[in-house]
């Protein structure tokens, strides 16, 4: 029973959703999630939200799991 309505909330929510960004820290955990999915961690530089790292390149300034999380919807399309 539990698992049929996890199913029903997540095909709502997947239903529902906008299929788009609405904020740039979206863009940026996007960015991110599909750098990952790429086997690095840099990004383009997006002001307030990135940050250079030592070697130059930009770095997302969110924790790891949301990106990582979706890297597997990412591979599926």
């Amino acid at each position: 029973m539990k698992t049929y309505i996890f199913l029903f909330f997540l095909s709502v929510f997947i239903f529902t959703a906008g299929g788009h960004h609405y904020r740039n820290d979206g863009y940026a955990l996007y960015l991110t999630t599909k750098s990952i999915s790429k086997g690095h961690f840099y990004i383009p530089e997006l002001p307030n939200y990135s940050v250079a790292g030592k070697n130059g390149k930009f770095y997302s300034i969110y924790e790891i799991g949301y990106p990582l999380a979706g890297v597997p919807l990412l591979l599926l399309g």
